[in-house]
């Protein structure tokens, strides 16, 4: 027994133990430390893996306003206009004398244009040309071949149906200028439109324009004489000239349609004679529509 106790108090043999157990302990702690940080790499990976499924992370992008449609264009207007066109408007002899009411001492033309109006309700709008003077009653109803008429044949044409009169032509200074003027101022006093023989220079230089249905529409009057009858101012008659033709280029430039009223030809012939034709030829090429 007393040799036993001497060989456990060898300081070797209490140190050694505590050594190996030291040793193990410390592996043990390192290698929990190589897990520790292989787990943190392993779930490092996992996520950049899991990242790399999903596509990168969104990214936080400007807002941009939608961008504004482009308007589809927009079709232009089409505008379309009816305009019925007559010939000569006088009144002979056997006309006044049926339209004459010797009671009432008047004159009533209603029923010469009974059976048109029918057509001239169909357009837009109606032209003639008035081929006489409303030179008043006390010089005496007249026709040819100084044609006079009765003021109310004028107001007849107004309940026709017309609009526009033509008032340039062979007969227009039958009874003198002063006729002339009086024409114009019963044609204003009801409402027509008219071009063709004027009171001042100022009126001659305008060009006749009206809207029909959106349309800007210029009418221009001229004659090729006065059967030899003269007028006192050189803008009292448009004819048929060079300036007629400068008024058709000025219209070119202000209206959408022109129409040139040209009072010439031969009577009762039923085509223009080339000298005419060549006329009207000049008038399209300085602008006009229609002739």
């Amino acid at each position: 027994m007393k040799n036993y106790y001497h060989r456990n108090k060898n300081p070797l043999r209490i140190l050694i133990p505590i050594l190996i157990i030291s040793i193990i302990i410390n592996v043990v702690l390192i290698v929990g430390v190589l897990l520790q940080r292989q787990n943190q790499n392993t779930t490092s990976v996992v996520n950049n893996e899991s990242v790399s499924e999903q596509g990168p992370l969104p990214t936080e992008t400007p807002t941009t306003p939608p961008a504004t449609a482009t308007p589809a264009p927009t079709k232009e207007p089409v505008y379309t206009a009816t305009i019925a066109f007559t010939g000569d408007l006088m009144v002979h002899r056997y006309q006044y004398e049926a339209a004459y009411d010797a009671k009432t001492g008047k004159y009533d033309f209603s029923n010469n244009f009974t059976k048109v109006r029918k057509y001239f309700s169909k357009a837009d709008y109606v032209v003639g040309n008035l081929e006489t003077t409303l030179g008043g009653k006390e010089r005496g109803i007249q026709d040819f071949p100084r044609f006079n008429s009765p003021d109310s044949f004028a107001s007849t044409l107004k309940d026709a149906g017309f609009d526009f009169l033509s008032t340039a032509n062979n007969h227009c200074v039958d009874q003198g200028t002063t006729a002339l003027c009086r024409t114009i101022d019963i044609l204003d006093k009801l409402n027509f439109d008219h071009a063709g023989t004027y009171q001042s220079k100022k009126e001659n230089k305008n060009i006749f324009i009206t809207d029909i249905n959106g349309i800007s529409v210029a009418f221009l009057s001229c004659t090729y004489g006065t059967n030899g009858l003269p007028f006192d101012n050189d803008y009292n008659v448009q004819l048929l000239n060079e300036s007629f033709y400068k008024k058709i280029k000025k219209a070119r430039k202000q209206a959408d349609f022109v129409i040139a009223l040209p009072h010439n030809g031969t009577e009762y012939a039923q085509k223009p004679a080339e000298i005419y034709q060549n006329q009207y030829r000049k008038m399209l090429e300085c602008g006009a529509d229609a002739v």
